[in-house]
């Protein structure tokens, strides 16, 4: 898995062909209660499917966090597919600074 820890992650299947794949996440930069987005990427088909809903991090053990409701990723058990993993910027994230506007002649 590669990616920006905390912020994206890309998971590439290669030849396998799973049908699921369990929402897990190492700990870096990862805590309880952040969301992510998740979407299929097929690299044969050139096509990308979004998974409904977010998948919200819990603690796992010291190592790993999950869903917080156990959640895996569907996959159509085809080889060469990719999962694309977003975190969901937080409501609570402080706002753009105010725009200046400059006397016009």
């Amino acid at each position: 898995m590669g990616g920006q820890a905390g912020e994206y992650y890309l998971l590439y299947f290669g030849k396998g062909t799973p049908t699921s794949w369990l929402f897990e996440l190492y700990k870096d930069r990862i805590k309880d209660g952040m969301r992510f987005k998740v979407d299929v990427i097929d690299t044969w088909d050139m096509t990308v499917t979004p998974i409904d809903g977010e998948f919200v991090t819990k603690k796992k053990d010291n190592y790993h966090f999950v869903d917080e409701k156990g959640r895996a990723v569907p996959l159509p058990g085809k080889p060469y597919m990719a999962v694309r993993i977003r975190r969901v910027p937080d409501a609570k994230a402080e706002p753009p600074p105010p725009s200046v506007s400059l006397p016009t002649e």
